[in-house]
């Protein structure tokens, strides 16, 4: 047989398997949302088309998860998604966030806007140019792809679909993504498709400290491979690597040295190593950039593509660092820390489930599942914030973008230091944190020392405060202006001065209150990138007076000396986190699934952070906290949250009901530590029955087993989920984890965990976009009254056990992966009394008909003469 024709025919078998697959896949949920429609709470015409949006196929426990798009009028109703996973062609579990009634409240199906005029309004909500937006491509009648030219650094997708909005209507709308230049925001939106108004918004960049900050002026490429593309071959590298860092599970320098770790790339994960594209034999790249990741220094916060440390033909990558020194002198080191840490939690969460069918971040995906193009930009040493870190998450196919910024936690101010003249000669207090801008340099670095002028603008009334036009640009250019604070914006001030030529601004205050950080929304079309910062009102009218008398002036502003966020691991590992729950949560190809009040997105953060961090020497009932090294505390310090996480209820008391305190501010910190403790109570549990396993990877340590359950949770949970929904998740996961030697233990070990938190079995979660409607309680199901340690270590020991569907009609099937002979089913009502019993053989795939018993809450009991097992059963 001709050759080519083989290939051919094996790429056309390959393609109709796939297809089979899909249609079976597609015929299991139709037949399951037509037959449950009543249980969704929707009538049978609302889940009448309901599609595929993505699938991922879950090794670990054998279940395939779809994630559903609702459609009214051929057209998607946007984030309306449903869950479902699917084990042996049946459904094991299911969960959705479909509208009800979408007929009756959809408002037409044709649009009185096109998709660019859906942009262009966009575009001036934001305040953003959308010259240079055109169509670059028509994906279908109702979807399309435009260059962003001067509204967005990436291509801007949009689809017409219909948005559900608060009020109940179902609105025409086109869905748009704006990644903004100035990098500050991606903007997920949806567009009135008859008056151009934006309906919703979402950012898909995180900002994950207690402040918030600007970014400038981003110019990356779309992809690391657009790059690698244009770089000379260099196949004849090895494949392995050589990095100096503080190595998995350091959480950061003051847990220990550095150390040098060879050729850590996991074979599954990252079977060509760490500096891949291609996936052939040798590297592409000899600097920090790969497959998996992109890191790179961005020092000037202009997103510029900074330089990337490079290991030479060997991939040695070892650098020095003296902490006492100033961050500019260990560039490489900590770019290199952050290229190492981004590849482990690439690799780690790959063992997990967070695959390329999942949606994790790759340039090329070697299985070809999923998107590829979209490996992680990691930029140290970000100059236009400090004391934050963020990442960015659009769907698959679309690059991650994680920063890491300084900490000037050494010391809370700048330094104006003074040279000539001799009478004004000296050191100035400066706050240099502005909220926009780039920093001023260090002590450490060239510095910015240059002469001082005093801006003049057309105000009569205070003609220094550069509120009005300025009148001597020619004086100002390439100086160091001097202004003084007064009626209008920050940002007016420094951006005037910046026109002018000016290289950095000193603000003088015009009142006796202490010196603040100057704070702003930067303009993402035309950016500050000089460096500003205030002096007080009494030194600052001396140098007036001073330059208005024709003193030439020379002065230094620097700042002090920094702690990088690159070497705080936990911060990093929290980082990629939020690209692992926005990409689990709904599926890989949608990023607003945690957009709600109640949403956990910074909680499961933290416990990665955690969990790759853990020792062996650890207890439950330590102090853990985040973001220590960066705020300069030691490891008794309280971190960046309201209490360190401890299975200690003297070290952390905080209950469901804490979220109230934070109802309707928006701030989502607060309440994913309170997830994040509750998981970490889980853990411990988990821990404490079948101990701690140092291999993060491919160990079988009660934290392995605790994290496993997590990602899968994330999986199967619903779309902008609250906390009873997520944990309902982790309680489903156990039913279907063939990695759980003792599933009766495991859902002990969860309620425990949560009752204690108050997320306990009578817990009302209410609507999960409100923080303030829960209940708590803490109580456990009557079958785990007496406690774990009293639950019997022989029931159905290292038996897989499940069944489903749960909620159901009582037709069920009971599957056991084991044999235990012949038994019965009983199951009892929530009063003790038994309604129903039957003979079974304790082996395989067992149906169980219970069908006529009325809506409730049941147990399930299987037993033998030597067995027992119980669960509760939903009745719908």
């Amino acid at each position: 047989m001709n050759r080519n024709y083989t290939i051919l025919l094996a790429v056309a078998l390959v393609c109709v398997s796939v297809t089979a697959k899909a249609q079976a896949l597609q015929s299991v949920v139709d037949d399951y949302v037509s037959s449950n429609y009543a249980t969704l709470k929707m009538s049978d015409q609302d889940v009448s088309d309901v599609r595929i949006k993505t699938s991922t196929f879950n090794k670990k426990s054998n279940i395939t998860n779809t994630y559903s798009e609702q459609f009214v009028n051929g057209l998607p109703v946007f984030n309306a998604i449903a869950s479902i996973a699917i084990k042996n062609g049946e459904v094991v579990y299911a969960t959705s966030n479909f509208e009800a009634n979408v007929a009756q409240r959809a408002n037409g199906s044709k649009p009185g806007l096109n998709a660019e005029g859906a942009i262009q309004s966009a575009a001036r909500h934001f305040n953003l140019s959308s010259e240079g937006v055109v169509l670059k491509e028509k994906t279908s009648g109702t979807s399309f792809i435009y260059e962003g030219g001067a509204a967005s650094q990436n291509d801007i997708k949009v689809r017409l679909g219909y948005a559900a909005l608060d009020n109940g209507a179902l609105r025409l709308a086109y869905e748009l993504d704006l990644h903004l230049k100035n990098g500050k925001h991606w903007y997920s939106v949806a567009v009135d498709a008859t008056s151009g108004t934006v309906l919703k918004q979402n950012d898909w960049i995180l900002n994950c400290s207690f402040e918030s900050h600007e970014h400038n002026n981003v110019k990356a490429p779309t992809t690391l491979r657009s790059v690698l593309e244009k770089a000379p071959s260099t196949s004849m590298l090895v494949g392995g690597g050589e990095y100096t860092v503080y190595a998995l599970p350091l959480e950061n320098p003051d847990e220990g040295d550095l150390s040098l770790v060879a050729d850590p790339a996991t074979e599954e994960a990252s079977p060509f190593g760490w500096h891949d594209v291609d996936g052939a034999e040798g590297p592409e790249a000899t600097i920090t950039q790969g497959n998996n990741v992109w890191a790179f220094e961005d020092k000037d916060g202009a997103f510029n593509v900074g330089e990337s440390p490079d290991g030479g033909d060997d991939l040695q990558f070892n650098f020095d660092v003296d902490l006492s020194q100033d961050t500019a002198a260990y560039t490489d080191a900590a770019t290199t820390n952050l290229f190492y840490w981004n590849n482990i939690m690439h690799d780690v969460f790959y063992a997990y489930g967070f695959d390329e069918a999942s949606g994790n971040f790759q340039e090329t995906n070697y299985s070809d599942e999923g998107l590829g193009e979209d490996g992680v930009f990691a930029l140290s040493q970000d100059g236009s914030a400090t004391n934050n870190a963020t990442f960015g998450t659009p769907p698959d196919g679309q690059s991650g973008v994680m920063r890491m910024f300084l900490w000037n936690t050494l010391g809370d101010q700048g330094n104006l230091e003074i040279t000539t003249p001799a009478a004004l000669a000296g050191d100035y207090e400066l706050s240099i944190s502005a909220t926009f801008g780039r920093r001023f340099p260090s002590a450490d670095e060239a510095g910015l020392e240059g002469e001082l002028a005093l801006v003049e603008d057309s105000d009569d009334t205070d003609p220094n405060d550069a509120c009005e036009a300025i009148t001597n640009a020619a004086d100002i250019d390439g100086k160091i202006a001097v202004v003084r604070r007064g009626s209008c914006n920050f940002t007016v001030k420094v951006l005037a001065a910046q026109e002018a030529g000016a290289i950095g601004v000193i603000l003088v205050n015009n009142n006796t209150d202490p010196i603040i950080n100057l704070g702003g929304d930067d303009n993402p079309n035309n950016p500050i990138l000089i460096g500003s910062g205030m002096i007080n009102q009494t030194d600052g009218e001396a140098l007036i007076a001073a330059l208005i008398a024709g003193e030439t002036i020379i002065a230094n502003p620097t700042r002090p000396r920094f702690k990088d966020g690159s070497f705080d691991n936990g911060i990093v590992a929290h980082e990629y986190g939020h690209g692992i729950s926005t990409r689990l949560t709904g599926g890989a190809a949608t990023s607003n699934c945690l957009t709600n009040q109640e949403q956990m997105g910074e909680g499961w953060s933290d416990y990665f952070g955690l969990m790759l961090t853990m020792k062996a020497d650890d207890s439950g009932t330590d102090a853990r906290s985040i973001g220590n090294f960066a705020l300069n505390q030691d490891a008794t310090g309280g971190g960046i949250r309201p209490r360190p996480y401890s299975t200690d209820l003297a070290v952390n008391e905080f209950t469901y009901d804490r979220i109230k305190a934070y109802a309707g501010d928006g701030v989502p910190h607060p309440t994913g530590h309170l997830w994040a403790t509750m998981l970490w109570d889980m853990t411990w549990n988990f821990v404490d029955k079948y101990g701690f396993d140092p291999d993060i990877y491919n160990g079988t340590g009660g934290n392995n087993m605790a994290l496993n359950l997590v990602v899968d949770g994330l999986k199967l949970q619903a779309c902008n989920p609250g906390f009873v929904d997520g944990r309902d998740a982790i309680l489903a996961a156990i039913n279907t984890a063939d990695y759980i030697p003792n599933r009766q233990f495991a859902r002990c070990f969860v309620w425990e965990a949560f009752a204690k938190r108050g997320l306990g079995a009578n817990a009302v979660q209410g609507d999960s976009n409100d923080r303030s409607d829960g209940t708590e309680d803490f109580s456990v199901p009557e079958e785990f009254e007496g406690g774990c340690a009293s639950l019997s270590t022989e029931e159905f020991t290292g038996t897989s056990f499940a069944v489903y569907p749960n909620p159901s009609n009582g037709d069920i099937t009971v599957r056991i992966d084991g044999s235990f002979g012949a038994g019965e089913a009983q199951i009892f009502d929530i009063n003790g009394r038994e309604v129903f019993t039957k003979a079974i053989t304790l082996e395989g795939a067992v149906n169980v008909n219970a069908a006529g018993l009325a809506s409730g809450v049941y147990i399930l009991k299987l037993s033998n003469v030597s067995t027992s097992y119980t669960t509760k059963l939903i009745i719908k």
